[in-house]
């Protein structure tokens, strides 16, 4: 790759990276990005096709592993190296950031509160009271936003909780074992 390739101008060299990244699947033919390499670096389409590949794997790789950077595509021409390596020091921290900020996350458990009350049962024409047992559970949602979730369990739902904590914590301890 290194003979007779021309090197773009930076700006072009930032939206490469940019489709690069963007790009979803690896296996894509005849994408945007093979025709923009084709004609910004003056080369034929089956060594736009090899550099599509590289070019989307070292810019990954350099978003979320730094050490990366310093392996860029091989038989490229050492100035186009080293302004790509530029580039990607200088983007690949906002790109990161982008990255997880547009993640979906799972909602992780921050902390609980729970206590017994009495509640008033049947049909409110009896006095009859059952205990209840009030949790409230604090759970982080997405970037650092913490949500409170009131439940309140009859007696026989917290048995039911209880009774299948315990298989888990029974068939963690096995796996531990092993």
């Amino acid at each position: 790759m290194a003979t007779s390739m021309k090197i773009p101008e930076e700006a072009v060299l930032r939206e490469v990276l940019q489709r690069a990244l963007d790009s979803r699947r690896e296996g894509e033919q005849a994408t945007e990005l093979q025709t923009l390499l084709q004609r910004e670096f003056a080369i034929d389409s089956q060594r736009a096709a090899k550099l599509d590949l590289d070019l989307r794997s070292f810019a990954r790789g350099a978003v979320w592993s730094p050490s990366d950077l310093s392996k860029p595509p091989p038989g490229l021409p050492p100035q186009l190296s080293s302004l790509l390596v530029r580039l990607l020091q200088e983007m690949a921290p906002v790109w990161r950031a982008k990255a997880l900020s547009e993640q979906a996350f799972l909602p992780r458990f921050e902390n609980m509160t729970w206590k017994v009350v009495t509640r008033a049962a049947g049909d409110g024409g009896t006095l009859d009271t059952e205990p209840v047992c009030c949790v409230q559970l604090q759970i982080r949602k997405e970037m650092g936003h913490i949500e409170c979730l009131p439940l309140e369990l009859e007696p026989r739902t917290v048995d039911t909780m209880l009774d299948s904590l315990g298989r888990v914590r029974d068939q963690l301890a096995n796996v531990a074992r092993r």
